[in-house]
Formats: structure tokens, C-alpha cells, sequence
């Protein structure tokens, strides 16, 4: 696992100042994750400058990555994210999240 220097879990969120969706997202993260002393929040604004990381895409927005895999593209489902972080943080090696799965749940209506 990729973790930063200080052990933390590294999520990236990429946004836009022009997508709402990304605004709400952002808000939403950012409330959740204040509670979490294991997780390192990174916001890449493309808008304002922001240099993407490596092996990462600008053309969906918001994209979520953690630990340098694709979480979310284009949508976000806090309770979804809130399992994955809560197991990544207590698992030793913990099952990578699969993005087309449950894209394939999320679009059948499963995820609810």
C-alpha cells in the first residue's frame, strides 16, 4: 500500500471550481474526514493551477483516488467510501476496491 510519509491513507480528490458535482463532493470529504486522524485529504484543483499527479486523468471530474487506485469517477457515494476507508484503515492488506463492480451495483441500484 502507498502510504504517506506519515502513514497516513492518501486520498486525492480532483476537481473543478466550474462542477458542482465536485463542490458538494468536496464538502461532503471534508466533513467526514475531519473526524479521521488516519486519512490524508489532498485537493487538486485544476482550476486554480494545481498540477495532477502522476498516472491520473483531468477529463471526469471529481475523480477520488486512494492509495494511487481510481475510487470514483464522475459520482460519489459517502456510505460506499465510508466502508472502504474504515476497512483500509483496519486491514492489513485489505481487498482493492474494485471500480467497475461497483459501478455495475451503483448503475443496477444496488449501492443502496
Amino acid at each position: 500500500m502507498n502510504k504517506s510519509f506519515d502513514g497516513k491513507i492518501i486520498v486525492q480528490l480532483i476537481r473543478r471550481d466550474s462542477c458542482r458535482i465536485c463542490i458538494s463532493v468536496q464538502n461532503q470529504l471534508q466533513k467526514y474526514l475531519k473526524e479521521i486522524d488516519t486519512v490524508n485529504l489532498q485537493i487538486i484543483n485544476l482550476d486554480r493551477g494545481d498540477l495532477l499527479p502522476p498516472k491520473r486523468q483531468c477529463y471526469i471530474t471529481p475523480a477520488i483516488w486512494v492509495e494511487d487506485h481510481l475510487w470514483y469517477l464522475g459520482g460519489f457515494n459517502l456510505k460506499r467510501f465510508e466502508e472502504k476507508i474504515s476497512e483500509l484503515a483496519t486491514v492489513g492488506n485489505p481487498k482493492i476496491y474494485n471500480y467497475e463492480e461497483d459501478n455495475k451495483k451503483r448503475i443496477q441500484g444496488e449501492d443502496k
